[in-house]
């Protein structure tokens, strides 16, 4: 239930996010970007931000594709709509990086994502890295939760997880080679969250030759990748319902939906300067990720590492060594609860 709760909440703001990442790509496939100054691209976010009549509609197209995906059930929804996003994400980033070592530069970007800098190291630096990987892997969220109760019996979990994590960071690397380069051919300084993603992008983008074609496959790839994040989501309160109140799949997907378009319509009419709504979406994710997410993540820790039977846990993982069993039960008993409790009293810090 936490984790449902807390991945409806993660969907209010995502939903409205990424229906920005719409947005972008068509404006961007109609040249709107195109030899603006970075004024303007700001100007164009404000614009963005002032309508929520127009974030509604870009919003509430991608939450129905996602819904209808969630609708059709894990095998033929989320799983054909596996089959057709990893290779369509894979090409897309093979295009924009090959498009990015073309025109952007290169050796900028090479010094910034590869060089080791003591900065690097700091706490603040490590405590926003273990953030990203909570919540990028969905750990409490219960995404994993939900989808490992359809995994056949005989699916190795612990090399399933650990191939999870690996495609995670070669994908945010990917992402990277892809973004940078581009950036500092504009000389525009580095930039981080929706800064870089929809002011200093879409600059960079507009003002190199083809950028604007480019771009719209960026941010199509953006909405894209958002997709499968977002029918991950829906999962656990999808099958919660459909489990305890006994609702057919579309019922349950159309409630979850409906209960996501609320919470995503108040997030989009608290973003106006004037709304008596403001700070909505900033408290949205305050609470998710320095509160719900370490405390769902610390609860399955501490549930499975210390709650069930070792022997049960051995027979789920019997494809694997009994050192990797050794190992992990260790790192899930001792290691991963006291890294969750600095991650959450840091991040649930005042100022943090």
């Amino acid at each position: 239930m936490l984790g449902a709760i807390t991945a409806l909440a993660v969907l209010g703001y995502g939903v409205v996010v990424s229906g920005w990442s719409l947005a972008y790509a068509w404006h961007l496939g109609r040249g709107t970007f195109a030899a603006a100054s970075p004024r303007d691209v700001a100007a164009f976010l404000d614009g963005l931000l002032a309508a929520p009549w127009r974030m509604l509609a870009w919003q509430t197209l991608f939450l129905a594709a996602a819904v209808a995906v969630s609708a059709s059930g894990v095998r033929r929804g989320a799983g054909a709509l596996a089959w057709v996003l990893l290779p369509s994400i894979m090409a897309l980033f093979w295009l924009l990086i090959d498009f990015a070592l073309d025109h952007g530069d290169l050796p900028a970007a090479q010094a910034f994502l590869f060089s080791t800098q003591p900065l690097d190291f700091r706490d603040d630096t490590l405590l926003v890295a273990f953030g990203q990987a909570l919540f990028t892997l969905g750990i409490g969220l219960a995404v994993g939760l939900s989808y490992g109760s359809y995994a056949p019996e005989r699916v190795p979990l612990g090399r399933s997880v650990l191939a999870v994590a690996i495609f995670d960071s070669a994908a945010a690397l990917a992402a990277g080679i892809a973004i940078f380069p581009v950036v500092f051919a504009n000389n525009i300084a580095p930039d981080m969250g929706p800064g870089l993603l929809f002011v200093s992008l879409p600059y960079a983008f507009g003002n190199l030759q083809e950028g604007d074609a480019y771009g719209m496959l960026f941010f199509f790839l953006v909405a894209l990748a958002a997709l499968g994040t977002a029918v991950a989501l829906l999962e656990p309160a999808v099958a919660t319902l459909c489990q305890r109140l006994l609702l057919r799949r579309w019922q349950g997907a159309l409630a979850v939906g409906v209960t996501v378009w609320l919470l995503a319509l108040a997030v989009a009419f608290s973003l106006p300067p004037e709304s008596p709504f403001a700070g909505l979406l900033p408290l949205l994710e305050q609470v998710t990720t320095a509160w719900l997410i370490p405390l769902g993540a610390l609860a399955a820790a501490t549930f499975v590492g210390w709650c069930m039977d070792p022997e049960l846990l051995r027979r789920e993982l019997y494809r694997e060594s009994d050192r990797f069993f050794r190992l992990w039960l260790l790192l899930l008993r001792f290691v991963a609860p006291l890294g969750l409790l600095v991650v959450w009293f840091r991040l649930a810090a005042p100022g943090s």
